[in-house]
């Protein structure tokens, strides 16, 4: 990719961050705690070694797609999507069934298919902006997921400074 590409790229990124946390920021309370959802509680908590091991699975997928997609790799763009919509469909992911996570695996879907129809499309713009739009389902989600009562059911790690997907 040629250093114009990349510059796009962090360009479009960055456009993306600061546009989603407008938009988180003009919905927080003024008193500066987190906003509690109405109802969202987990139907069963979840088998946290498989939900580590599928998270890493998921992490690590998609370090793939963003690897070929800056290496210009459509071929390997569109199976690191692939794989990511197979992880996303992993039984597991059932357990977490609170309307907004249900909504938020949804909110991922819909991106990781875009970046599978923009690399099969082979549109170097679309890949892009595509895997923006995952990371930030992945971040929303990730928020979700930290917030208070949906948070409690997770344990937090025993190493502070371990670098898994729990952590994120």
């Amino acid at each position: 990719m040629s250093f114009r590409g990349w510059k796009s790229l962090t360009v479009l990124l960055l456009c993306a961050v600061v546009r989603f946390s407008a938009d988180e920021t003009s919905r927080s309370p003024r008193d500066g705690s987190l906003p509690r959802p109405a109802r969202d509680e987990n139907t069963a908590l979840p088998d946290h070694p498989r939900m580590e091991r599928l998270m890493q699975q998921k992490m690590t997928s998609a370090q793939q797609a963003f690897a070929a997609i800056a290496r210009g790799n459509y071929e390997q763009t569109t199976a690191a999507a692939a794989r990511l919509i197979e992880l996303s469909r992993e039984e597991v992911w059932q357990q977490m069934a609170s309307p907004r996570y249900v909504q938020d695996t949804a909110d991922f879907v819909r991106a990781v298919e875009l970046l599978e129809r923009m690399a099969t499309a082979q549109d170097s713009d679309g890949t892009v902006l595509a895997f923006t739009y995952v990371a930030v389902s992945c971040s929303n989600c990730h928020t979700h997921a930290r917030a208070a009562r949906v948070a409690t059911a997770w344990p937090r790690p025993s190493d502070s400074k371990q670098l898994t997907a729990s952590r994120f």
